[in-house]
């Protein structure tokens, strides 16, 4: 099940005044489109989507895991063309280990499917959509890039 999504921040998609991006459907082959149909009733199940309608459309995309089943992704690549990009800078993993390198003690955490739990603008909400077998898909959250 999905978790509440953070307070502290949200997820900003500008797009600077550029007309919506759609992207039409990827071809899928038959046995790929049960597996999607599958994944997509799971998605919903867990209200991390929910059926709806905008101008923006990016396709879907079945990526095999090393273990044999598929991740399903969407292909924003279109939308991150016209998408003005952070000037922060992110920071260099050797710096931050060579910072934290007299620590006595270290953790680490996985969060599966982590960043469902940020909140995308509401301003920007219509353009994380995805059409998948003829329907548009809202994610409730800030799905993976």
């Amino acid at each position: 099940m999905r978790g509440e999504p953070t307070l502290y921040i949200e997820h900003g998609i500008d797009t600077q005044n550029h007309p919506p991006v759609a992207v039409p459907l990827y071809r899928v082959s038959p046995a790929r489109k049960d597996i999607l149909n599958d994944e997509i009733n799971r998605l919903l199940n867990e209200r991390i989507i929910e059926p709806c309608e905008s101008p923006y459309a990016a396709p879907v995309v079945l990526v095999p895991k090393p273990i044999g089943s598929f991740r399903l992704c969407i292909d924003y690549r279109k939308l991150n063309s016209v998408t003005k990009t952070d000037a922060y800078p992110l920071p260099r993993i050797d710096d931050l280990l060579q910072i934290t390198k007299h620590t006595q003690y270290m953790s680490t955490i996985d969060l599966k499917a982590g960043y469902h739990q940020m909140n995308v603008t509401v301003s920007d909400e219509t353009k994380r959509l995805s059409p998948v077998l003829s329907a548009l898909i809202d994610l409730f959250a800030c799905p993976l890039e």
